[in-house]
């Protein structure tokens, strides 16, 4: 029995057939949209056809018209290339505050914007060892942009995990009351920007070590807050008090330097062996980690609090081995 359709479905219908069948290497002709219509039970003419194709032009959707030998028809130009998805597909396959099952999905929905006959050869990156098992990254991400865009407060837990891999919740369960700010991300892991309000102070935290998140509706006033701004004064995503350090390096860190700090550095000296940088950042435990991967490449100048606290740990590490 044919179906009736309705002048408004047609388009949806048809583009659909060509996302599903088509692509610049494969078209479909006019008789085989009526054929594959037909076989799903609708009846329809070529110029109901035609309207619905000129329709789908009108907003923007890329149908071409081409001759592949001796035949003629239409196929859906894709407008992302396979570097493009390799490139997005590869930073979801390392994001490890995404679960296994939320990456597979989201690489399906990108898959499905390239052409149904070349996906298989799509490139495949390493699936990293560390995703979370959070199922609620996804939903708590859509919670907090809606809580950024109204202003409201989020209420959630937060958790670390445990020698046994069991989550071990902070301030014994109980909740955190915080106002989100900003999304960010860093080194594989999506956190979020919050404020306290009764101690005035931002502070970071990582998605997938939050759940039972929820919003709640606040009517405080929001405070001054500038996401470049934080973030150059924080490192790895870690914050604290805000320092100028002023470093000695070989010549050949420059690209070390560059790629961690940014181009927005004070370059105040330059030999044919070294050059003097000051860097606006974050004094936290990953400053001084990162400084002791390279303990005997840079010298830290200053500040004295920094040299200080390398001192005392390599006093500490000579003593003990």
């Amino acid at each position: 029995m044919k179906k009736s359709i309705k002048t408004i479905e047609l388009p949806f219908m048809i583009l659909d057939l060509l996302n599903k069948e088509t692509d610049e290497d494969h078209i479909i002709s006019m008789p085989e949209i009526i054929a594959m219509l037909e076989e799903d039970g609708y009846k329809c003419d070529r110029r109901t056809i035609y309207k619905a194709i000129k329709t789908l032009k009108k907003y923007n959707v890329d149908i071409l018209y081409k001759q592949i030998h001796r035949k003629q028809g239409y196929y859906l130009k894709r407008n992302i290339s396979e570097a493009e998805i390799a490139i997005i597909i590869s930073s979801l396959y390392d994001n490890a505050s995404l679960s296994l099952k939320d990456t597979h999905k989201i690489e399906k929905l990108i898959n499905n914007l390239y052409s149904p006959y070349k996906t298989n050869d799509l490139y495949k990156p390493h699936l990293a060892n560390n995703k979370t098992a959070n199922p609620y990254v996804i939903k708590n991400i859509s919670l907090i942009m809606q809580a950024i865009k109204n202003g409201d407060d989020v209420e959630f837990r937060y958790y670390d995990l445990s020698i046994t891999k069991e989550k071990k919740y902070r301030k014994d369960k109980k909740k955190y009351i915080l106002t989100p700010y900003a999304l960010s991300s860093s080194q594989g892991k999506i956190y979020t920007i919050m404020y306290n309000n009764t101690y005035k102070t931002f502070n970071i935290y990582r998605l997938d070590k939050i759940d039972t998140l929820s919003i709640i509706e606040a009517d405080h006033p929001r405070v001054p807050f500038n996401l470049d701004s934080y973030l150059r004064n924080s490192f790895f995503m870690y914050s604290g008090e805000a320092i100028t350090i002023t470093i000695k390096c070989p010549l050949d860190f420059s690209n070390i330097i560059f790629d961690q700090f940014g181009k927005d550095i004070i370059i105040s000296k330059v030999t044919n062996d070294y050059f003097i940088a000051s860097i606006r950042t974050s004094n936290s435990p990953t400053l001084i980690s990162w400084l002791l991967q390279f303990y005997d490449k840079i010298e830290v100048i200053k500040p004295k609090e920094i040299i200080d606290k390398l001192k005392n740990i390599a006093t500490y590490i000579n003593d003990k081995y």
